[in-house]
């Protein structure tokens, strides 16, 4: 990524230094609304596992709204990404996939901006095997949230890394714009 070459340079420096930096910040840019999002923890089950699991529930919000899913039936996947398409199958209105980078499971909004949102997985009581426990879906397995965002301008962008840290010396952009943006933020 054009990150990763960035840090590179950046912690190698030049040859002959006194002293390296300790940390490398970087701030997504959110130029166009995002949709939230709910990752799970890292997946340590084995395919055989999910293929034992033919009445799966549970119960997660998407955009507000509730969704309690109940009858997931995973006998039938070939591979964690089958898994990730039956269940999105059962859970409308997002995507759901597997990463083996990560080694988790993330469900997506089909929604973006402020208003989207999916939260952790909650269990259905008495309905079958607890896939939110099961999956790693709820906060005190490691799950993560990310919430909705709308798009920011440059200078919205540089006030909200402002607000988490004035920790730092200088900043460049991986992207390209607008020069009265950077200048308006600058002011």
């Amino acid at each position: 990524s054009e990150e990763y070459r960035a840090a590179v340079v950046y912690f190698t420096g030049y040859s002959g230094k006194f002293s390296a930096p300790e940390s490398f910040l970087v701030a997504r840019r959110v130029a166009e609304a995002v949709p939230g999002w709910l990752r799970s923890a890292k997946n340590l089950k084995t395919l055989a596992q999910y293929k034992a699991v033919t009445t799966g529930a549970l119960t997660v919000t998407v955009d507000g709204t509730a969704r309690n899913i109940t009858g997931v039936d995973f006998s039938a996947a070939a591979s964690f990404s089958d898994v990730a398409a039956i269940l999105q199958t059962s859970l409308t209105g997002t995507d759901v996939a597997y990463s083996s980078l990560t080694g988790a499971f993330t469900i997506t909004s089909k929604t973006a901006g402020t208003t989207s949102g999916v939260s952790c997985a909650e269990p259905q009581s008495g309905s079958g095997v607890d896939l939110a426990a099961f999956m790693g879906l709820r906060e005190g397995d490691g799950a993560a949230l990310s919430p909705g965002m709308n798009a920011l301008s440059f200078s919205e962008q540089m006030s909200a890394v402002l607000a988490r840290t004035q920790n730092w010396v200088t900043f460049t952009t991986a992207w390209e714009e607008d020069a009265e943006a950077m200048l308006e933020w600058a002011a």
